[in-house]
């Protein structure tokens, strides 16, 4: 598109100095909206041509299958949380037995000492000990493994509940509907785009102005923009770095006036009546 407003522009600019008005031409952002999940199309809220408010749902993909993941999900979820609340009972016990048979054990050993007890009842007590300890260890390690799947479905389901809230296609901006790719009923792949969606509410234009005119203009300064509609006020939010369609040398005043400067200009259009590809006139005066 900026290849066709360059002749246009550089014309303009040669004419600039008898009235101080600048061709340019309306641009903006335009979506392709997209989803990574790959399903049906049930729902299209909007038409070409229709305006649209930002975060506004324009259709909707078949979340049926991923329900049903999100079900199975949860009730997986529910059954460890169950175990682990289970499993937390009966480490609870372990450690209270493997506690109760340390102390018995080294009362006994002190008991072994004063010939108050046998020594094999004292290798019996050391060996329940033992197996006791190597019982709770063995819960530990369940309990621990318990919580790595806990975590790993948890992961699942999250992952599962996004790619739910992205079988919703919304509108990143306010706009306009530019285009419909698919109808009701027919299959998207993954990353298709289904609707495109204008972004009018922030729209720009570049002039081309000379040297001259180029020295007055600062960043944030207000200009007079015209359409074929109205007239409003833009700010200027870009001045070039670098002249444009410049020859490699300047050797001659009548060179020098040939460089043109490129300016960028936000247009406000909070009414969307300022469309995208639409010439428009920007005075700095």
């Amino acid at each position: 598109m900026r290849r066709l407003i360059i002749p246009l522009t550089l014309l303009f600019a040669a004419c600039s100095a008898e009235h101080g008005w600048y061709t340019g031409i309306v641009e903006g952002t335009q979506y392709l909206l997209s989803s990574p999940v790959a399903e049906r199309l049930v729902a299209l809220e909007v038409q070409e041509g229709d305006e649209v408010e930002e975060d506004q749902i324009l259709a909707r993909l078949d979340h049926t299958a991923l329900d049903l993941k999100i079900t199975a999900l949860e009730a997986q979820l529910e059954q460890l949380v169950y175990q682990d609340e289970e499993l937390e009972a009966r480490i609870r016990q372990a450690a209270e037995m493997r506690d109760y048979l340390r102390t018995t054990y080294e009362r006994n050993k002190t008991l072994l000492e004063a010939q108050a007890v046998s020594p094999q009842t004292v290798d019996e007590l050391a060996s329940r000990l033992s197996n006791q300890e190597a019982e709770l260890a063995a819960l530990q390690a369940r309990k621990k493994a318990l919580h790595a799947q806990r975590k790993a479905l948890q992961a699942e389901l999250e992952g599962l509940e996004l790619q739910r809230t992205r079988t919703l296609i919304a509108a990143p901006a306010a706009g306009i509907v530019e285009e419909v790719f698919y109808d009701v009923g027919e299959m998207v792949p993954s990353f298709s785009p289904v609707v495109e969606v204008a972004d009018l509410a922030h729209v720009y234009t570049t002039v081309y102005v000379e040297e001259r005119t180029l020295a007055r203009i600062q960043p944030g300064q207000e200009v007079r923009v015209r359409t074929v509609l109205d007239e409003r006020t833009g700010t200027v939010v870009k001045l070039p770095t670098k002249a444009e369609f410049s020859p490699k040398e300047v050797r001659t005043p009548e060179t020098r006036e040939a460089l043109v400067y490129g300016v960028k200009v936000l247009i406000p259009n909070d009414d969307l009546v300022v469309k995208i590809g639409m010439p428009v006139e920007v005075s700095f005066q």
